[in-house]
């Protein structure tokens, strides 16, 4: 099915969420759906939050608790039904309009391409409308969902650098990991919980 399934990771940050639901609502285009995945969250205001966007449609996957980064992505992005899947943290702000689609375009045009992220690193190699790069920024990323079903997701066993493994068994595959400069996301961290693996157990 074509499209965008984007899952939105989140725990115990309702301001910061908040922000980035708003912006999601401003920016997607369709055909799209989202996938909240709340990894045992216990604060008020982000239960709020993620009730009202069920009643909005958008799809809730509820831990009972904190289950790690690496479950918690996995999740969401198994549940996604489109044929791109977005990975997103709960502090990552874009106020591109149409972004996900943006993203999408580049595995439509470019069939040696499997994964995708927005970059601006150094070391890279020009293949004219991206740059081929070794791996994603953690706080987003696409993947084709037939590459992502071939090869899984986060490696649960990881603590930390996940997106670098991922992006190694893309490269593994034969797809090219491409780095794209039509938007920058912003990373609107200033610390406090996560859904860090260490914090799972």
């Amino acid at each position: 099915m074509e499209g965008t399934s984007i899952a939105l990771l989140c725990m115990n940050k309702p301001q910061i969420l908040a922000e980035t639901v708003a912006s999601l609502e401003r920016t997607l285009v369709q055909p799209y759906e989202v996938i909240m995945v709340d990894n045992g969250s216990t604060d008020p205001r982000t239960l709020q939050i993620l009730a009202a966007q069920e009643a909005k449609g958008w799809k809730v996957i509820r831990n009972e608790t904190n289950r790690g980064l690496s479950v918690g992505t996995n999740q969401g992005l198994e549940a996604g039904q489109y044929d791109f899947l977005i990975h997103l943290d709960d502090d990552c702000l874009v106020k591109t309009q149409g972004w996900n689609q943006l993203m999408r375009n580049y595995i439509v045009n470019h069939p040696e391409v499997g994964m995708v992220a927005p970059s601006r690193q150094a070391e890279s190699i020009d293949h004219g409308p991206y740059q081929e790069i070794r791996w994603a920024m953690g706080f987003i990323w696409g993947i084709r969902k037939s590459l992502f079903d071939k090869i899984g997701g986060y490696d649960p066993q990881l603590h930390h650098q996940n997106e670098c493994d991922m992006a190694l068994r893309v490269r593994m595959s034969g797809f090219r990991l491409a780095g794209i400069v039509d938007f920058s996301p912003i990373h609107n961290d200033p610390g406090g919980p996560r859904s860090d693996v260490a914090l799972a157990r």
